[in-house]
C-alpha cells in the first residue's frame, strides 16, 4: 500500500505519514484507530476506538426545535433596542427554557452520543455465553447495566469525534489543504 514515508509535525508530536502508491481493495483502509482513556474507580481503562462517519450520524438525527410563544416586547426594553423595534409589540419567540424542550435536548444528546459511540468502539461485544451481540439496544442496555456513566459516555463520544476530526483534517483533499 505504501511507498516512501514523510515525517510531519502533528500537534505536539511528530508522525510518519505513509505515501500511498497503490490501493489494495479489501486491504487498504482509511480508518484511524486509537484509544479512549476512561476512569473506572481507581483505574483507567483503555478502550480501542476508530474513526467513523460523524456527519452521516448527525444528519440521521434531527435535533428538537424549541416551542414558540407570544411575548410582549416593550419599545424601551433591551430586546426592542437590539431588534430596532420602536413601538410596543407582540412577537413570537422561541422558548429555550421550556421543560419539555430541555428534556428533548437531553434525550437528543444521549441518542447522539450512543450513535457515535456504538460504531466507534473498536471492540466486539459478547454475551455471557460467548455469543457475539450486534443488537444496538442490547449493547446499550449491557453498557448501562455495567454502570457506564454519562461522563464516560461523553468522553468516549468526544474521543471518537476527535479521532475522526483529526483523521479528516489530515486528509482534507476537497479544499486542497491536505496536511503534508
Amino acid at each position: 500500500m505504501t511507498g516512501a514515508a514523510k515525517t510531519l509535525s502533528y500537534g505536539r508530536c511528530k508522525m510518519t505519514k505513509p505515501v500511498m502508491t497503490k490501493f489494495v481493495i479489501g486491504e487498504t483502509s482509511f480508518v484511524s484507530r486509537g484509544v479512549s482513556h476512561i476512569k473506572v474507580g481507581d483505574e483507567v481503562m483503555e478502550i480501542p476506538i476508530k474513526s467513523i462517519g460523524i456527519i452521516d450520524i448527525i444528519d440521521e438525527l434531527t435535533p428538537p426545535k424549541p416551542p414558540s410563544k407570544l411575548e410582549a416586547i416593550a419599545k424601551d426594553s433591551d430586546i426592542a433596542k437590539a431588534l430596532g423595534i420602536t413601538e410596543d409589540t407582540v412577537r413570537r419567540v422561541q422558548d429555550y427554557s421550556s421543560d419539555e424542550y430541555l428534556e428533548e435536548i437531553v434525550k437528543y444528546t444521549e441518542d447522539l452520543q450512543w450513535a457515535v459511540v456504538l460504531p466507534g468502539i473498536d471492540v466486539e461485544f459478547i454475551d455471557s455465553a460467548g455469543k457475539v451481540v450486534t443488537d444496538k439496544d442490547e449493547i446499550i442496555l449491557g453498557l448501562k447495566n455495567a454502570g457506564i456513566t454519562g461522563h464516560q459516555l461523553g468522553t468516549l463520544a468526544g474521543d471518537i469525534k476527535a479521532l475522526t476530526a483529526d483523521s479528516e483534517a489530515s486528509a482534507d483533499f476537497l479544499s486542497g489543504n491536505a496536511s503534508d
